[in-house]
C-alpha cells in the first residue's frame, strides 16, 4: 500500500511570492521583498498586494530550486502516492494545471487537487508554507516549507527546500513501518 504524500503548489513548488512582489513592485513602483513579509496577512505590507496573486503569469512561473527533481524522485518510488493540493480562483487554477503538464509530464495530472480548506485531506504527509494549512490538518506529518512568513511557526517539521521531504520520509517510514495514512 502506498503512503500519500500531499504538496501545496504556490511557494513549495513555485516562486509565487516572489513573482507577485516582481509585479506589484513594478506596478505600484515599489521597493519591497519576500523579507518584508512577516505574517500571511498581506495586508501588512498594502492592501492592494493581494490583488497581484491573481494577476500573476502562473504559466511562465519559476519553480522552487529542486523541486521538479524532488517530485519526480517520489512520483518514480513505489511506496509514495503524490498529490499538489492548491487554490485559487478558475483562471489561476487553469494556469496551475497547465504549468504542471508543461514542466511535470511524468506527474499525473489526475492527482493534482483544486481545495481551499485542507484540512478535508488525508494521508501520511503534508508540505505546505502556510501554517494554517497544517495547523487544521489531521494529517500525521506536518512539515512547513520554510518562508519568511512562518518564521515563528516552530511547531512544525521545517524543510528549506523541498528536497528535504526525503530524508523526513525515509525515518517516518523506518519508524511507523504498517501507518499508511
Amino acid at each position: 500500500m502506498k503512503r500519500t504524500i500531499i504538496l501545496d503548489f504556490d511557494d513549495v513548488i513555485v516562486n509565487t511570492l516572489q513573482a507577485t512582489i516582481d509585479l506589484y513592485n513594478k506596478k505600484e513602483n515599489k521597493n519591497i521583498t519576500v523579507n518584508d513579509f512577516k505574517s500571511w496577512n498581506t495586508d501588512e505590507i498594502d492592501v492592494k498586494f493581494k490583488k497581484y496573486f491573481y494577476k500573476i503569469d502562473y504559466i511562465n512561473m519559476k519553480e522552487k530550486r529542486g523541486a521538479i527533481k524532488t517530485i519526480k524522485e517520489l512520483c518514480n518510488d513505489s511506496r509514495y502516492e503524490i498529490y499538489i493540493a492548491t487554490a485559487g480562483v478558475v483562471d489561476v487554477l487553469k494556469q496551475k494545471q497547465e504549468w504542471i503538464r508543461l514542466n511535470m509530464p511524468f506527474f499525473d495530472i489526475d492527482n493534482f487537487i483544486f481545495c481551499r480548506d485542507k484540512s478535508i485531506l488525508r494521508g501520511f504527509a503534508i508540505v505546505d508554507d502556510a501554517y494554517h494549512n497544517l495547523y487544521s490538518s489531521n494529517i500525521k506529518h506536518k512539515i512547513i516549507y520554510d518562508m519568511p512568513h512562518n518564521k515563528k511557526h516552530t511547531q512544525y517539521d521545517r524543510i528549506y527546500g523541498l528536497c528535504g521531504i526525503i530524508p523526513k520520509l525515509n525515518k517516518w517510514i523506518n519508524m511507523y513501518e504498517g501507518d499508511y495514512e
